[in-house]
């Protein structure tokens, strides 16, 4: 039997969108149809968009953080969200920390031109505009989200984009969504202080930080994974930067859960520079 095989069951829990009893040994559920896919179950970046969409309409806004270090495919991910919103009318702003850093009322008037009635903006790096800013501008970037929030009167769709928890403001850790694309230690702790004391969040993220580590390990070895399901095999290609492969497994908090997140390859033409809006320094006539 392969290395998956062994632990088919678990992932029989961990695809799964609801509560699940469990015994000691096994995890109990039902997935559907016998000749289901496991893989169909999880959450992609479709239905983070689909989700996010129905709750943006709700409240008129709704936020997905997406937490690891360099190069763990969070912009990929953003990429994918962004590429559903602009195909559902959304209006892209996308900004480094650079950009609006030096002088946010600058960068606030020349965004609000841009915004529609329906709009998704990406905060990427945010870990940069606070870790190595003084607190000064790290309440200048609280300020400024809160402004957004309040000047525009529309649906806004915000996906914040960090390297760890700890590096954003309390402020933006109230996120809807929390992505954390590579499970290790760090992002555990991560994980951890956002679930809070919940027993059983607690449990089901030990089991998902222990599946995503057996697999990542085995994926160094062979790429080509293959794991057994109600009798039926199957095969997954991990991907890495030469090779997309099916995409990779991260854990995901989503609709007061934990599951898993399947990173897809899906090709989008979004270019987060053309949607990055940078103003124009002011010149400041000295007399002179």
């Amino acid at each position: 039997m392969s290395y998956f095989g062994t632990y088919s069951k678990l992932i029989n829990t961990l695809v799964s969108d609801f509560e699940t009893k469990h015994s000691p040994q096994i995890y109990e559920i039902e997935l559907g149809e016998p000749e289901v896919n496991p893989l169909d179950t999880l959450v992609t970046s479709e239905k983070i968009w689909n989700d996010g969409r129905d709750l943006v309409k709700m409240n008129e806004f709704y936020a997905l953080s997406l937490v690891g270090p360099q190069g763990s495919g969070k912009s990929s991910i953003a990429r994918q969200v962004c590429e559903f919103a602009k195909n559902n009318d959304f209006r892209i702003i996308y900004a480094m920390p650079e950009d609006y850093m030096n002088d946010v009322n600058a960068w606030l008037e020349l965004v609000t031109e841009k915004m529609r009635a329906k709009t998704l903006i990406v905060l990427d790096d945010l870990s940069y505009s606070t870790d190595t800013q003084n607190r000064k501008n790290q309440a200048l970037l609280k300020n400024m989200i809160s402004r957004v929030r309040h000047i525009f009167k529309g649906e806004i769709f915000m996906i914040y984009i960090t390297h760890r928890l700890h590096a954003t403001p309390p402020m933006l850790r109230n996120s809807a969504s929390w992505i954390f694309t590579n499970m290790q230690s760090a992002d555990r702790d991560d994980a951890l202080e956002i679930i809070g004391r919940n027993k059983i969040l607690r449990e089901r993220l030990e089991s998902i930080f222990s599946f995503i580590s057996r697999v990542s390990l085995e994926s160094a070895k062979d790429r080509n994974i293959k794991y057994t399901f109600r009798d039926n095999e199957y095969n997954f290609k991990w991907g890495d930067k030469l090779d997309s492969g099916d995409g990779r497994l991260m854990a995901i908090y989503h609709g007061g859960t934990l599951k898993i997140f399947h990173s897809q390859n899906i090709d989008v033409s979004i270019n987060f520079e053309d949607y990055r809006y940078i103003p124009i320094p002011k010149i400041v006539n000295n007399g002179t």
